[in-house]
């Protein structure tokens, strides 16, 4: 469809028909008005010159004069102002300006004439009748302006010779004033002519424009499910479409002059409809109610005013979709994969529960390394795994009781009414054992477990804090291990905001290079020689001294940070010790956020060009859940000529089958093995283990956190090829490390190899 222009030129023929149509219904409008000034002009004029000019002259002046006035009359009532016919209304128009011409030149022939029969210093009659006829022209003669200007120059010259007659050689100021207000008047008329011309296209571009709308409406109407409606200033439908009346059921004629909303069912719908359409106030979708053959259909009407007072707008039956959104509604409401609660419909029953001050308690729950599963065993196994999770969580629960899922492994049981701590200690350990059970997905076996948080509603808890308390019980839950649950305590709340005090302050810290690095060295327990130096991270706080990473370390994970502080930590080890001498191994740790990032290994190339120590030297260091999570990235490590240590082995529960899978250099004996190893026979028994598969792998062992000769010797004698720790020397700054090996003061374990 080609566009429609917003404004158009009207056509010349419509211009002139709506011009005379206005010009002849204001000329029928005022005749009436102007009969009783002039027959009290007619009047005035013969009371004052009667006497003493001549009678016949006076007698047929105002016979001239009234018979005039008859025929404008006369001519008047025979107008048809509506007439379509232009013919009809150009001859209409043409009779109108004889008169309107020859009553003006009967007025402006009377001054002179009657006046030159008059007395001469009768000024004052002359000043008042030359004024009202001047004047008359703005009442007589508003919409007819070629009349006007005749009139105007008519009187013009009338008065003029009028007052030359009555005044002689000292009428000529009166005559300059005359013309000048015969120019100002002809200028006044010629403009608000002006006016009215430009009113009058006004309004054809106006009624073009709806003509426009209305085809683009009924074409719309036509395209779409929609009906128009349409009501005049009174609240009546009128244009009834065939489209409107099959919607109520009814005939086009039926509902033409009936009101819209009278076709409603009553009801507060119907009520806002009908007060946004008495108060001719646009509206938008705004739901009302029919019955149509003994069923009730739901409708959305929209309207706005339009010129004239009345209003216009659409309707369309939206039962179908409202049928729809119910169903979309239930479905937002609920997990699509577990079909639980989701969080909104949880929300919304928690802030239910609180607010009728219920007594009630709410168990946060979440699944143990549940990435990692995803990443292991792939997104369709989770998928499954969640499902059968959350059938074990509602097996579990009890009348009552609601399930959600919140988040991607983020389970809450809420529990109105309940006991006491220990009956919802026990029922969180009734729900970790419901975890716990073995459960095998396509032929693979998959080991769960999960954290616990618990929280009460106490003192008109809000829903939000009542979460919130119960994700710091869960925190803490999963700090204390895997397999845990913890009760909410004030304690926590203020490790909570200490929590977020050192989240800020270690954003400050990084820009404010509070970061130091410390160097714990490797020794060989067959020779005693320092193999290689340990970096790690300390954080020098202003105010709380010298913290530890695990003092921080979570925190830079949680919050995105520690790729930044990793990045900083390989630059800046490498940058401390490149110059140290002797050919040492540098262990630098890697975090699990590190290893996912895509960065990583551009970060170590350059850092390794712009320090120039020798990849083949550099080892890092991984624990077993960042294996988990992604294990290509070694391979591109390795690429470098770096080696690859496994860090606390033994403490997660796939150490066996990494080391199957992956080629290690060095496997790192966790410090907890090390602590019970001299009164632990099983402790031992593992040490020895791990050093017997890593030497028939083709792999070296290092013991961390020695402190006692007892463990290095222990160590020595169960096949460990190095070690580290207090024992042998404390993490220390890289220029207390350099002023040792400048001195040659390595650890001494003479007295103990």
């Amino acid at each position: 469809m080609e566009p429609v222009a917003t404004t158009r030129a009207p056509d010349h023929a419509n211009l002139r028909r709506l011009t005379l149509q206005r010009r002849l219904g204001a000329f029928a409008a005022a005749s009436p008005l102007a009969l009783a000034p002039t027959l009290a002009s007619i009047m005035v004029v013969v009371s004052i010159y009667a006497p003493p000019a001549p009678a016949v002259l006076v007698t047929v002046w105002c016979a001239a004069a009234l018979a005039l006035l008859a025929a404008r009359v006369v001519i008047g009532m025979g107008l048809v102002p509506g007439s379509e016919d232009t013919n009809l209304l150009e001859r209409q128009w043409r009779r109108v300006n004889t008169v309107l011409v020859m009553g003006s030149l009967a007025w402006a022939l009377s001054l002179p004439l009657i006046a030159s029969a008059a007395p001469r210093d009768d000024t004052v009659a002359f000043a008042v009748i030359g004024a009202v006829l001047f004047s008359s022209v703005l009442l007589l003669h508003r919409c007819a302006p070629t009349a006007a200007i005749i009139h105007i120059l008519a009187m013009a010259c009338g008065l003029t010779v009028t007052i030359a007659v009555a005044l002689g050689p000292r009428a000529w100021p009166l005559a300059i004033l005359v013309a000048l207000y015969s120019i100002t008047l002809i200028l006044a008329v010629r403009a608000q002519d002006r006016s009215f011309i430009s009113a009058c296209t006004t309004e054809l571009e106006r009624q073009a424009s709806e003509r426009r709308v209305d085809a683009l409406l009924s074409e719309h109407e036509a395209q779409t499910a929609d009906w128009r409606w349409t009501i005049d200033g009174a609240g009546a439908l009128h244009s009834v479409s065939d489209r409107l009346a099959r919607q109520f059921d009814a005939a086009p004629a039926m509902l033409e002059g009936q009101a819209l909303d009278d076709l409603l069912e009553p009801g507060p719908d119907r009520d806002t409809l009908a007060a946004m359409l008495q108060a001719r106030q646009g509206f938008r979708d705004i739901p009302a109610r029919i019955r149509r053959a003994d069923e009730l259909r739901l409708l959305a009407i929209s309207g706005q005013p339009t010129p004239g007072g009345g209003m216009a707008g659409w309707g369309r039956d939206v039962t179908a979709p409202s049928h729809m959104e119910e169903r979309v509604r239930a479905l937002a409401q609920s997990d699509p994969q577990t079909g639980l609660a989701n969080r909104a419909m949880f929300t919304q029953h928690l802030v239910e529960v609180l607010a009728a001050a219920q007594p009630a308690a709410l168990l946060s729950i979440d699944v143990d390394d549940f990435r990692a599963i995803n990443d292991h065993h792939g997104h369709l196994v989770g998928d499954i795994v969640l499902r059968d999770i959350a059938e074990r969580l509602c097996h579990e629960a009890r009348d009552g009781d609601m399930v959600a899922r919140l988040g991607l492994d983020a389970f809450v049981v809420l529990i109105e009414a309940p006991g006491g701590d220990g009956m919802l200690i026990e029922r969180a350990h009734r729900l970790l054992a419901a975890i716990r059970e073995p459960l095998v997905v396509d032929g693979q076996p998959v080991q769960l477990s999960a954290g616990v948080g618990i929280a009460r509603a106490n003192g008109g808890c809000a829903a939000e804090e009542l979460l919130r308390r119960s994700e710091l019980a869960l925190h803490a839950a999963k700090e204390k291990g895997r397999d845990q649950i913890a009760l909410f305590d004030e304690g926590m709340d203020r490790r909570a905001r200490e929590r977020r005090t050192l989240e800020r302050e270690l954003r400050e810290a990084i820009s404010g290079e509070q970061m130091v690095l410390h160097y714990q060295p490797i020794v060989s327990l067959e020779s005693g020689a320092v193999v290689g130096y340990e970096a790690l991270l300390r954080w020098q706080h202003p105010a709380r001294g010298l913290l530890p990473p695990d003092r921080f370390l979570g925190i830079a994970e949680e919050t995105g940070l520690m790729a930044q502080i990793g990045d900083w930590v390989i630059g800046r080890a490498l940058a401390e010790t490149a110059d140290w001498r002797g050919d040492f191994r540098l262990a630098v740790n890697l975090s699990a956020s590190q290893v996912r990032h895509p960065l990583l290994v551009p970060t170590i190339d350059t850092a390794l060009a712009r320090s120039g120590f020798p990849a083949r030297r550099l080892e890092f260091e991984i624990t077993e859940h960042t294996l988990f999570n992604d294990g290509v990235m070694l391979e591109r490590l390795r690429r470098l000529g770096a080696e690859i240590a496994l860090d606390d082995f033994g403490t997660g529960y796939s150490s066996l089958s990494y080391l199957r899978r992956f080629k290690f250099d060095r496997v790192k004996i966790d410090r907890s093995f090390v602590t019970d190893i001299e009164t632990s026979a099983e402790a031992q028994a593992i040490v020895a283990a791990i050093t017997r598969l890593a030497a028939a792998l083709g792999m070296r062992t290092t013991a961390e956190g020695v402190e006692t000769p007892g463990q290095l010797d222990l160590l020595r004698k169960l096949g460990c090829d190095e070690a580290q720790g207090f024992l042998i020397l404390e993490p220390l700054p890289a220029r207390e490390i350099e002023a040792r090996r400048a001195l040659g003061a390595g650890p001494a374990l003479a007295d103990h190899i």
